[in-house]
């Protein structure tokens, strides 16, 4: 199967990797703020600058933030608990990673 990449190892190493890596284990809480994004797990307690991400995807599922070429935070949208929540993360968000942008250029 490998021979004719009908099962590619990068899918193989993405799945093992997901599994293996205690990180993907904790339940993650974030709290969005004027100043930034709260980041709580059980082992990490942090607060990231909105200065850090320079973009905002968005589909009809995910929204991600991305802060490098492979680094990104994702957020689904089924974790906001109504439509409102969610529209003022959006304009909050908009609103601080467009400034980011601005300055960077």
């Amino acid at each position: 199967m490998i021979w004719f990449d009908l099962f590619p190892t990068h899918t193989l190493k993405v799945f093992i990797y997901f599994k293996t890596n205690p990180k993907f284990k904790d339940t993650f809480n974030l709290t969005f703020h004027e100043d930034g994004i709260k980041f709580k797990t059980n082992m990490i307690d942090s607060n990231l600058d909105w200065a850090l991400y320079s973009k905002l995807l968005e589909d009809k599922n995910i929204i991600v933030l991305k802060y490098s070429t492979n680094d990104y935070t994702v957020i689904p949208k089924r974790a906001f608990a109504n439509e409102n929540d969610l529209i003022a993360f959006l304009e909050l968000s908009k609103r601080k990673i467009g400034i980011n942008q601005e300055n960077k250029q």
